[in-house]
């Protein structure tokens, strides 16, 4: 019995002392979240304590390993003016979820509204209306914070030309703080997930685009943050290299990271995602797992599941076009 009570305590300092308070049950004594983004909730007596999923003894506290909502998208909208003057609505009452430890693809052809989402999302946009919590924090109130807790990646982010890999690292590793010990083990651990080691000296000006681009991911995520936004990250890539960040985004999920992506690639939401979002004309058109959108749409896989979402968007968009070049 002894044993069973230590046990239980020594869990829920951990949780606590390495993690931070659950955006989902903030001010309840088992909303925690642990280092990998996962939340402790629903004691009750009579159960197995469950830590990590492993079952110690029976007669003690339950604890349940449960996903945390590391993003919500709450009515985001961003509107533009025009060189006409005219207001453009490139995001329109946007709402969508993104778990820890989960991949969410955001879908939809040019022009829908994914990079600008993602842009509002990485305070890099400041949105019109509406906001968004990531990792508990507010986007518009709180945008340090929300810097802090992620990691970006677009199609065009830039290298500095003459660091080599480990440079950089180094040097964005240096500006988040990162203790001098700490950093240098995180760099190598970043250099052998993203098979760097070969090229880890060579100055970026000297890399192929797949090269950079597994650079730029492993930038992004050096600061070891909790939700991981990417935006087309295998664009313009070989299908092998393209493999090989994939297999890396993988194991950022594995790892419990929160990973919102955008792609045009359908087959890879398909392998990818555990749940995906369906944008078009700036509006989020559906969300859920594929099998839930095909269930919605009468599809049978994701391909048709889009375009028949789609279908009725490019439809007005296409009638509203004609209409204004006849007036």
């Amino acid at each position: 019995m002894v044993y069973r009570w230590v046990l239980m305590v020594v869990h829920v300092a951990a949780a606590r002392q390495v993690g931070q308070e659950c955006p989902t049950h903030r001010g309840r004594l088992s909303g925690s979240v642990s280092a990998d983004g996962f939340c402790f909730d629903d004691w009750h007596w009579g159960g197995w304590p469950i830590w990590m999923g492993a079952a110690v003894a029976p007669g003690g506290w339950v604890i349940r390993r449960k996903l945390c909502d590391m993003i919500q998208v709450q009515s985001l909208t961003k509107t533009y003016e025009d060189p006409d003057g005219q207001v453009v609505q490139a995001v329109a009452d946007a709402n969508l979820t993104c778990n820890s430890g989960e991949i969410y693809g955001l879908l939809g052809p040019n022009g829908a509204g994914k990079t600008t989402t993602l842009r509002c999302l990485a305070t890099v946009l400041t949105p019109t209306n509406g906001t968004a919590s990531i990792a508990g924090h507010d986007l518009v109130t709180q945008p340090d914070a929300v810097r802090r807790s992620i990691g970006f990646l677009s199609g065009t982010t830039g290298l500095y030309a003459r660091l080599t890999p480990r440079e950089t690292l180094r040097f964005f590793g240096q500006l988040h703080e990162i203790p001098a010990e700490q950093l240098a083990e995180r760099i190598e651990r970043l250099l052998e997930m993203f098979d760097m080691n070969d090229y880890a000296d060579r100055p970026c000006d000297r890399l192929s685009t797949g090269m950079k681009q597994r650079v730029g991911l492993a930038r992004a995520v050096v600061h070891d943050p909790p939700v991981v936004i990417l935006d087309e990250p295998t664009s313009g890539l070989d299908p092998i290299v393209t493999s090989t960040v994939e297999q890396a985004v993988k194991r950022l999920a594995d790892a419990g990271k929160c990973i919102l992506l955008s792609t045009h690639s359908l087959s890879q939401a398909e392998d990818l995602c555990a749940r995906v979002g369906v944008i078009g004309q700036g509006r989020v058109l559906a969300e859920g797992s594929i099998e839930q959108l095909c269930a919605q749409t009468q599809t049978r896989n994701l391909r048709q599941a889009f375009f028949a979402l789609l279908g009725h968007e490019l439809h007005d968009a296409k009638a509203q076009k004609a209409i204004q070049t006849v007036l």
